[in-house]
């Protein structure tokens, strides 16, 4: 049985929050959850991300320094969508996204994403639109 906080919070999450309740139970059910520090590194520069994440809260900043110092790129709040995502053509980020504070997030593992394509058809309209 799905957590009912967790499918709370995926009923407010702005980009996923009007997909229907039997979608939310899906990613409750399929997904994992994690909290993760300031600093750590969601994925490294050249390497692709392993899952869909759905940030419920924090921040996550890819920087780049184009000789003027480092100025965000891409940056990812809580009700936003970001990591890997169905039918995206997968590509590497130009460098490290690090954690700029405490993040909680979903995780939907590569491995499911026909599974959530089905299952999910609003969710995965959503994180096409997000791309």
């Amino acid at each position: 049985m799905a957590d009912p906080a967790l499918l709370a919070r995926l009923a407010d999450h702005r980009a996923l929050g009007s997909a229907p309740a039997a979608e939310h139970v899906w990613l409750a059910e399929y997904g994992v959850m994690r909290v993760l520090p300031t600093g750590h590194v969601v994925t490294r520069k050249g390497q692709q991300a392993d899952a869909l994440f759905i940030l419920f809260s924090g921040h996550v900043v890819i920087r780049a320094d184009r000789g003027a110092g480092a100025h965000k790129i891409f940056e990812w709040r809580g009700g936003d969508v970001g990591g890997l995502m169905p039918y995206s053509r997968g590509a590497s980020p130009p460098n490290d996204a690090v954690v700029e504070e405490p993040t909680e997030l979903l995780t939907i593992a590569r491995e499911l994403f026909p599974e959530l394509i089905h299952q999910c058809p609003m969710v995965t309209a959503a994180m096409v639109h997000a791309m």
